[in-house]
C-alpha cells in the first residue's frame, strides 16, 4: 500500500475516533490521541506521541486521563 493511501486511511480512522470521543462528551484531542495510539504498530513514548500529534505533553496527559 502506498504511503499516500496509508496516510489517508489513518486520517479517516482518527476522524472516526474523534467522533466517538465527541459522542462521549470529550474534546477532539481525546479522539486524536487515542486514535493515534490505537493505530501504531508499537507502543509510543510520550515524546513520540507529542511529535506525532503536535499536542504538548501537559495537554496530552490531561486529555488521556479523560
Amino acid at each position: 500500500m502506498d504511503q499516500e493511501v496509508r496516510a489517508l486511511l489513518k486520517r479517516h480512522m482518527i476522524d472516526a475516533c474523534v467522533k466517538v470521543a465527541n459522542s462521549r462528551g470529550c474534546c477532539d484531542a481525546v479522539g486524536v490521541l487515542q486514535g493515534t495510539l490505537f493505530l501504531t504498530d508499537a507502543p509510543l513514548s510520550m515524546d513520540q506521541l507529542v511529535e506525532e500529534t503536535g499536542y504538548s505533553k501537559s495537554r496530552s496527559c490531561t486529555y488521556l486521563t479523560e
